[in-house]
C-alpha cells in the first residue's frame, strides 16, 4: 500500500512542477520574446504532437479523421502564419505652426 501511495504523489509532483510550471514558464518566456501573435501559433500544434505521441508510444491506430484533422490543422498554420499582416496605422502629424 505504502508504494502505490508514493506512486500516486510521485505523479502529482511531477503534474504540478513539470506539466505545470515548468512549461509555462517555457511558454510564456518564449511568448515575450516572440510577440503572443506568432507563439498563439504554436496552440495549433498540440493536438498534433498529442497525436503523433499516441502513434508512437500508445500504438494508437492512425486514422482517417486522423489525418484530415492533420491536414485541415496545417491548412489553419499555413493560412494563419502567410498572411500579409495589416499596415500599422499611420500616426496623425500635427500641422507645423506657423505663428
Amino acid at each position: 500500500m505504502a508504494i502505490a501511495a508514493w506512486s500516486r504523489w510521485h505523479w502529482l509532483v511531477y503534474l504540478a512542477l513539470i506539466a505545470a510550471v515548468f512549461c509555462n514558464f517555457v511558454w510564456f518566456s518564449i511568448a515575450s520574446r516572440i510577440g503572443a501573435g506568432l507563439s498563439a501559433l504554436s496552440l495549433f500544434a498540440q493536438p498534433l504532437v498529442g497525436s503523433f505521441i499516441g502513434l508512437v508510444f500508445l500504438q494508437e491506430p492512425l486514422t482517417l479523421t486522423l489525418l484530415i484533422g492533420a491536414v485541415l490543422i496545417f491548412v489553419a498554420l499555413y493560412l494563419t502564419s502567410a498572411a500579409t499582416p495589416a499596415a500599422p496605422p499611420q500616426k496623425a502629424t500635427q500641422p507645423a505652426n506657423t505663428a
